[in-house]
Protein backbone atom coordinates (compact mmCIF):
# COMPACT_ATOMS: atom_id res chain seq x y z
CA UNK A 1 0.00 0.00 0.00
CA UNK A 2 1.26 3.56 -0.95
CA UNK A 3 1.80 6.21 1.78
CA UNK A 4 -1.36 8.14 0.90
CA UNK A 5 -2.77 4.70 1.79
CA UNK A 6 -1.51 3.63 4.73
CA UNK A 7 -2.17 7.54 6.20
CA UNK A 8 -5.85 7.31 5.21
CA UNK A 9 -6.07 3.71 6.63
CA UNK A 10 -4.96 4.96 9.86
CA UNK A 11 -6.96 8.20 9.82
CA UNK A 12 -10.20 6.87 9.39
CA UNK A 13 -9.59 4.77 12.35
CA UNK A 14 -9.65 7.47 14.85
CA UNK A 15 -12.40 8.41 16.38
CA UNK A 16 -13.94 12.32 16.47
CA UNK A 17 -12.01 13.20 20.18
CA UNK A 18 -8.57 11.72 18.99
CA UNK A 19 -8.67 13.40 15.43
CA UNK A 20 -9.10 16.35 17.60
CA UNK A 21 -6.29 16.00 19.24
CA UNK A 22 -4.61 14.94 15.93
CA UNK A 23 -5.26 18.09 14.86
CA UNK A 24 -4.60 20.09 17.99
CA UNK A 25 -0.76 18.26 17.29
CA UNK A 26 -0.51 19.29 13.77
CA UNK A 27 -0.66 23.29 14.45
CA UNK A 28 2.62 25.03 13.14
CA UNK A 29 3.51 21.89 10.81
CA UNK A 30 0.09 22.50 8.54
CA UNK A 31 -2.00 26.15 8.46
CA UNK A 32 -4.63 26.55 10.82
CA UNK A 33 -6.91 27.54 8.48
CA UNK A 34 -6.26 24.69 6.35
CA UNK A 35 -6.87 22.09 9.15
CA UNK A 36 -10.72 23.23 10.33
CA UNK A 37 -12.78 20.75 10.37
CA UNK A 38 -10.66 18.45 7.44
CA UNK A 39 -11.52 15.02 7.15
CA UNK A 40 -9.41 12.07 7.36
CA UNK A 41 -8.95 12.49 3.59
CA UNK A 42 -8.42 16.15 3.34
CA UNK A 43 -5.80 15.28 6.29
CA UNK A 44 -4.03 12.75 4.50
CA UNK A 45 -3.61 15.44 1.59
CA UNK A 46 -2.54 18.27 3.89
CA UNK A 47 0.17 15.65 5.51
CA UNK A 48 1.63 14.66 1.82
CA UNK A 49 1.58 18.36 0.45
CA UNK A 50 3.10 19.78 3.75
CA UNK A 51 5.51 17.30 4.60
CA UNK A 52 6.04 15.06 1.78
CA UNK A 53 9.18 13.37 3.03
CA UNK A 54 8.46 13.26 6.48
CA UNK A 55 3.75 12.56 6.79
CA UNK A 56 4.36 8.80 7.78
CA UNK A 57 6.58 10.21 10.67
CA UNK A 58 4.63 13.33 11.57
CA UNK A 59 1.69 10.53 12.01
CA UNK A 60 3.19 8.10 13.57
CA UNK A 61 4.47 10.68 16.34
CA UNK A 62 1.21 12.39 17.02
CA UNK A 63 -0.38 8.44 16.95
CA UNK A 64 2.53 8.11 20.38
CA UNK A 65 1.20 11.22 21.64
CA UNK A 66 -2.82 10.39 21.56
CA UNK A 67 -1.54 7.20 22.17
CA UNK A 68 -2.90 5.16 19.62
CA UNK A 69 -0.04 2.32 19.89
CA UNK A 70 -2.24 -0.32 17.82
CA UNK A 71 -2.53 2.21 14.36
CA UNK A 72 1.59 3.13 15.28
CA UNK A 73 2.23 -0.57 14.82
CA UNK A 74 0.16 -1.24 11.81
CA UNK A 75 1.55 2.20 10.61
CA UNK A 76 5.07 0.55 10.99
CA UNK A 77 4.21 -2.33 9.19
CA UNK A 78 4.76 -4.30 12.67
CA UNK A 79 2.28 -6.93 13.52
CA UNK A 80 0.26 -7.24 16.92
CA UNK A 81 2.24 -8.65 19.67
CA UNK A 82 5.34 -7.79 18.35
CA UNK A 83 8.29 -6.25 20.07
CA UNK A 84 11.12 -7.60 21.25
CA UNK A 85 12.35 -10.53 23.44
CA UNK A 86 13.26 -8.50 26.18
CA UNK A 87 9.77 -6.20 25.90
CA UNK A 88 7.54 -9.68 25.51
CA UNK A 89 9.33 -11.27 28.65
CA UNK A 90 8.63 -8.63 30.63
CA UNK A 91 11.87 -6.85 30.78
CA UNK A 92 13.79 -10.50 31.61
CA UNK A 93 16.82 -11.65 29.17
CA UNK A 94 16.04 -15.08 28.99
CA UNK A 95 19.05 -17.86 28.84
CA UNK A 96 18.69 -20.30 26.15
CA UNK A 97 15.88 -23.21 26.83
CA UNK A 98 14.12 -21.24 29.66
CA UNK A 99 10.68 -20.00 29.22
CA UNK A 100 9.27 -16.87 30.75
CA UNK A 101 8.51 -17.43 35.11
CA UNK A 102 4.51 -17.12 35.66
CA UNK A 103 3.82 -13.13 36.74
CA UNK A 104 3.95 -12.78 40.44
CA UNK A 105 1.22 -10.68 42.30
CA UNK A 106 0.53 -7.64 41.12
CA UNK A 107 0.79 -4.54 43.21
CA UNK A 108 -1.99 -2.38 41.74
CA UNK A 109 -1.76 -0.92 37.79
CA UNK A 110 -0.09 2.27 37.37
CA UNK A 111 -2.31 5.24 37.54
CA UNK A 112 -2.76 6.44 33.28
CA UNK A 113 -3.53 9.30 31.68
CA UNK A 114 -6.99 10.70 31.28
CA UNK A 115 -8.30 9.37 27.29
CA UNK A 116 -9.33 11.57 25.12
CA UNK A 117 -12.80 10.00 25.50
CA UNK A 118 -13.12 11.22 29.05
CA UNK A 119 -11.82 14.37 28.76
CA UNK A 120 -14.27 15.17 26.12
CA UNK A 121 -17.21 13.83 27.57
CA UNK A 122 -16.40 16.56 30.33
CA UNK A 123 -15.74 18.94 27.71
CA UNK A 124 -19.28 18.38 26.59
CA UNK A 125 -20.91 18.85 29.77
CA UNK A 126 -18.51 22.38 30.52
CA UNK A 127 -20.19 24.77 28.77
CA UNK A 128 -19.95 28.50 29.22
CA UNK A 129 -17.84 27.55 32.02
CA UNK A 130 -14.80 25.79 30.35
CA UNK A 131 -12.51 29.24 30.93
CA UNK A 132 -13.44 29.74 34.47
CA UNK A 133 -12.56 26.36 34.67
CA UNK A 134 -9.36 26.60 32.52
CA UNK A 135 -7.84 29.60 34.53
CA UNK A 136 -8.98 28.63 38.06
CA UNK A 137 -8.77 25.25 38.30
CA UNK A 138 -7.15 23.70 35.71
CA UNK A 139 -3.96 26.06 35.94
CA UNK A 140 -4.39 26.63 31.81
CA UNK A 141 -2.62 30.18 30.83
CA UNK A 142 -4.90 32.81 29.63
CA UNK A 143 -2.91 33.43 26.53
CA UNK A 144 -3.83 29.67 25.91
CA UNK A 145 -7.24 29.94 26.06
CA UNK A 146 -7.36 32.85 23.88
CA UNK A 147 -5.70 30.88 21.62
CA UNK A 148 -8.12 27.88 21.58
CA UNK A 149 -11.06 30.35 21.73
CA UNK A 150 -9.76 32.13 18.23
CA UNK A 151 -9.14 28.59 16.96
CA UNK A 152 -12.63 27.30 17.55
CA UNK A 153 -14.83 29.95 16.54
CA UNK A 154 -18.52 29.03 18.33
CA UNK A 155 -17.31 25.42 18.72
CA UNK A 156 -17.60 25.36 23.09
CA UNK A 157 -17.43 21.82 23.43
CA UNK A 158 -14.17 21.80 21.33
CA UNK A 159 -13.12 24.72 23.42
CA UNK A 160 -13.03 22.98 26.55
CA UNK A 161 -11.74 19.65 25.27
CA UNK A 162 -8.53 21.73 24.25
CA UNK A 163 -8.43 23.61 27.63
CA UNK A 164 -8.50 19.86 29.24
CA UNK A 165 -5.53 18.22 26.59
CA UNK A 166 -3.65 21.55 27.57
CA UNK A 167 -3.60 20.82 31.00
CA UNK A 168 -3.19 17.12 30.30
CA UNK A 169 -0.04 17.92 28.14
CA UNK A 170 1.23 19.84 30.61
CA UNK A 171 0.91 17.78 34.27
CA UNK A 172 2.01 14.65 31.64
CA UNK A 173 1.92 11.60 34.30
CA UNK A 174 0.07 13.13 36.75
CA UNK A 175 -3.31 14.19 34.47
CA UNK A 176 -5.40 11.53 35.80
CA UNK A 177 -8.92 10.78 35.19
CA UNK A 178 -8.72 10.12 39.48
CA UNK A 179 -6.66 13.38 39.21
CA UNK A 180 -9.21 15.40 36.86
CA UNK A 181 -11.93 14.26 39.51
CA UNK A 182 -10.71 15.31 42.02
CA UNK A 183 -10.11 19.23 40.10
CA UNK A 184 -13.67 18.89 39.29
CA UNK A 185 -14.95 17.99 42.74
CA UNK A 186 -13.73 20.75 44.48
CA UNK A 187 -16.22 23.67 45.63
CA UNK A 188 -16.81 26.51 43.31
CA UNK A 189 -16.46 24.09 40.40
CA UNK A 190 -19.49 25.06 37.60
CA UNK A 191 -20.12 21.84 37.04
CA UNK A 192 -22.82 18.90 37.85
CA UNK A 193 -21.60 16.36 39.78
CA UNK A 194 -22.76 13.47 37.34
CA UNK A 195 -20.76 15.39 34.11
CA UNK A 196 -17.68 14.16 35.67
CA UNK A 197 -18.63 10.90 38.20
CA UNK A 198 -17.71 8.65 35.27
CA UNK A 199 -14.13 9.54 36.08
CA UNK A 200 -14.33 7.34 39.09
CA UNK A 201 -14.90 4.45 37.20
CA UNK A 202 -10.78 5.05 35.82
CA UNK A 203 -9.72 5.06 39.39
Amino acid sequence: MDVRGRLLRTLEDLNEAEIATFVFYLNGTIPRGQLERAPPVKLAELLLRYCPERALEVTADILEKIPRKDLLRALRGEKEGAGSLRERTGGVTLRMGETPAAPGPSLGAPSRQASDQELMKVAKEMGKSWKQIGIQYLGVKKSHLEQIEEENPGNVPMRAFYTLVDWRNREKEKATASQLYHILNQEGVQLDREAYDFLLNSI
